[in-house]
Parts: C-alpha cells; structure tokens; sequence
C-alpha cells in the first residue's frame, strides 16, 4: 500500500498533484467509540479541502489498489491532495524529500483534526 501518489505534472514538469494516504488512528473517541468506525459511519468527510473517505478518488485506473480501496471504505485511511510545485535547482530526490516531509506534517495534523471531529461520536442522549 502507498502513503503518497504523485499524479501527473504541468508540461513543464514544475507542478504535480500529490495525494496523501493518511492513517486514522486505531483509538477510541470519549465514548468509546474506534475513530476508524466514525470515519466509516460518516458519509460526509473532508478534513481538509479535498481530503476524502472511501473511493473517492480520482485516480486513473491501476494508480490505487483494492487494498488501499478497501482501507478507505473500512476507515483506516484518508486521503489528501494538493499540488506540489517544485523549487528550481533541487533534485528529484529533494522533492521527494520535501513531499514524505509534507506526509508526516499532514498525518499528525489529520490525526488531531479526527480525534477533535470525533470526540463524542456515537453518544446517545436518553431522557427521562
């Protein structure tokens, strides 16, 4: 499975769209509830712009597997995409550099982001 995808690039191969697989943190919210079932349950996320549960994608055929797939639909992953644009003079290997930093910025950032999303959900209210 891959944490990062790096789509096709502007004609003057300066500007690609990357997206980011994000793990969602294996862990109960305040009642007890995995984040990874909220995420499942909730038909509508989007941590940031453009990030997504479940199949939303828009990658071309062949470019995610059924795994990956599959991990989205149970909630075990996010996705987050921008564009990465390149800084003249650096190496292909210092944009890699630059975008697996950007992973683990954007991964500790989503995790945050979930567990604040989800703190209390699932709790049900009864009243007497």
């Amino acid at each position: 499975m891959s944490d990062i995808h790096i789509l096709e690039g502007d004609p003057q191969a300066e500007k690609f769209t990357v997206v980011y697989h994000l793990p969602v943190p294996a862990e109960a919210n305040a009642v007890g509830i995995n984040l990874q079932a909220c995420v499942a349950e909730d038909d509508a996320v989007t941590i940031y712009p453009n990030t997504y549960r479940g199949a939303n994608t828009e990658l071309p055929s062949g470019m995610i597997s059924q795994q990956e797939i599959t991990a989205m639909t149970d909630g075990e992953l996010i996705e987050f995409s921008e564009a990465f644009t390149r800084t003249p003079g650096e190496t292909p290997a210092q944009d890699l550099a630059r975008i697996k930093d950007k992973w683990n910025a954007i991964a500790a950032r989503a995790a945050t982001l979930l567990r604040n999303r989800y703190k209390y959900w699932g709790r049900i209210e009864t009243h007497s």
